[in-house]
């Protein structure tokens, strides 16, 4: 592939990243606020948040295999990951306590006791809970995910 070529691939993956960001992003706040009918359908971009989490995954499981098939190692391969994802979804985290407990005043009770460690340890996907809450504030259930599919990832490369 030309450079030219690889460039133009690449801006395009990102855009679609860019539209399944703000796809999950507003179809979450949307529900969160408790909107209206017409608010919630216009920040749910027509339904559009529905599918910006599956088009989320399948740009980056391609976006995963094409680094590590194209050279580096799972090593370099986990440092970047862990410095892309962990400060902004740790940010995410500040900012829900924030405004769940100071703002909201809403906190439920968690059946297991264990908070907010939850989120700081990323077992809220992990971690059975009765309530929404505690399970997936926001999008944080996807960050799990992502971390089991990062972590079994190189290892699904080099067995193909």
């Amino acid at each position: 592939m030309t450079n030219e070529k690889q460039k133009l691939t690449d801006r395009g993956i990102q855009i679609l990243r860019i539209i399944a960001c703000l796809a999950v992003f507003f179809c979450h706040f949307g529900q969160r606020l408790k909107l209206g009918r017409f608010s919630a359908n216009l920040l749910n971009f027509s339904q559009l948040g529905r599918y910006g989490v599956e088009l989320f995954f399948v740009v980056s499981g391609y976006l995963v295999c094409f680094s590590l098939l194209n050279g580096k190692s799972a090593i370099q391969f986990y440092k970047k990951r862990i410095i892309r994802i962990l400060p902004l979804y740790y940010f995410s985290i500040l900012v829900f306590f924030i405004t769940e407990s100071f703002v909201f005043r809403d906190v439920p009770k968690d059946d297991m006791h264990l908070g907010w460690l939850r989120y700081i340890f990323c077992l809220n996907g992990i971690v059975p809970s009765e309530g929404y809450f505690w399970s997936n504030i926001g999008i944080t259930w996807t960050i799990p995910v992502f971390l089991m599919f990062y972590i079994l990832a190189p290892f699904f490369i080099r067995i193909k």
